[in-house]
């Protein structure tokens, strides 16, 4: 509070107090009161964030500075010290890194993040505010990756939107945003029109199939090509294939905002229940007894856990689809 004491909030214009509740703007230094903050949505200073502004404490007032006699030159002030946020060691009161653990100490108005907090949870100071009355920061807990795109996509709230990511990967495109249930759902439909459609044309397939099968070698040459007689009769089915295939794309990739904006605030509604019923979660035994997490932080990195992206979850839904496919094609 010392580094402010003669600071005003730029969004109310009151000088701050001691015990107030202040923020930092993480780009210029600006303090705010934390209300103020939040009320704003963002820095009093943000067009001057692009000229390179950067905050600078007032002076003290003359008499302040002053008011020490003229004749005690001699007495100096005792230093600060202060307690390093990790390991409690005794630091100097300027020191930016502890000098036994080397932990990060915040500055004026910062909060500590343990370092596991910061490689997986967003800094709640970045996000104020709320949407549809949760607040942001566990909002953006849950997204973890392109945030300010969902966030926005989520103060919209529209029905209907567009995301080209969707288009793109259709089905896995869920299964990479952990929406697994509506993963499974596109696949089985998209898997279920070909099994239609090999039925409708099976006496084609097996006669292309038997073509192929006998004259392997010479395909793989070059030497023959397969009669059109029995490709063409394939090429209605490939078209309904590929129309269908389009069609799932087209409607993932319109309702995957809103998909996804339904599974974020499900997972914000229920993780209060998730934890009382005992919910694990294994990061936190792996912290040290000095870096023990509030409520608040333990809440916020369980709601990244459930949220977030998986690679491996599409991987794999592609390969077990394969196998079924490989063994349906066996079988019949």
């Amino acid at each position: 509070m010392a580094l402010y004491e003669n600071n005003s909030c730029p969004v109310c214009g009151k000088q701050f107090q001691p015990g107030d509740d202040i923020v930092t703007c993480p780009e210029c230094g600006t303090p705010h009161h934390r209300a103020c903050y939040r009320e704003l949505g963002h820095c009093a200073h943000q067009a001057l964030h692009g000229d390179g502004y950067a905050f600078t404490p007032a002076d003290p007032p003359a008499e302040q500075k002053s008011s020490a006699p003229a004749d005690d030159t001699h007495t100096a002030a005792p230093e600060q010290k202060k307690k390093c946020v990790a390991c409690d060691a005794e630091l100097d009161g300027d020191a930016v890194f502890c000098t036994h653990c080397g932990a990060r100490q915040p500055g004026a108005g910062e909060k500590y993040r343990p370092p596991i907090l910061q490689d997986t949870t967003p800094d709640p100071s970045q996000y104020p505010g709320t949407i549809e009355g949760e607040a942001a920061a566990d909002v953006a807990a849950v997204v973890r990756t392109n945030t300010g795109y969902f966030l926005s996509r989520f103060r919209r709230n529209k029905k209907v939107g567009w995301n080209w990511a969707a288009f793109l990967f259709g089905p896995y495109y869920l299964f990479f945003r952990k929406m697994y249930k509506e993963g499974t759902a596109a696949l089985a439909i998209r898997f279920a029109a070909s099994l239609i459609v090999q039925g409708a044309y099976a006496s084609q397939f097996a006669k292309l199939t038997d073509f192929m099968s006998t004259n392997y070698t010479a395909l793989m040459q070059g030497k023959i090509q397969p009669d059109a007689a029995l490709v063409e009769p394939l090429y209605p089915a490939v078209a309904i294939m590929m129309g269908v295939g389009l069609a799932i794309h087209l409607v993932i990739a319109l309702f995957a905002n809103r998909l996804y904006h339904r599974k974020v605030f499900t997972v914000l509604q229920t993780v209060d229940d998730r934890l009382q019923d005992g919910a694990i979660f294994r990061q936190a035994p792996m912290l040290p007894e000095q870096m023990r997490l509030t409520q608040d932080e333990m809440r916020r990195m369980y709601l990244s856990k459930m949220g977030g992206t998986s690679v491996f979850a599409p991987i794999m839904a592609f390969l077990i689809l394969d196998m079924i496919s490989g063994l349906l094609s066996s079988i019949l």
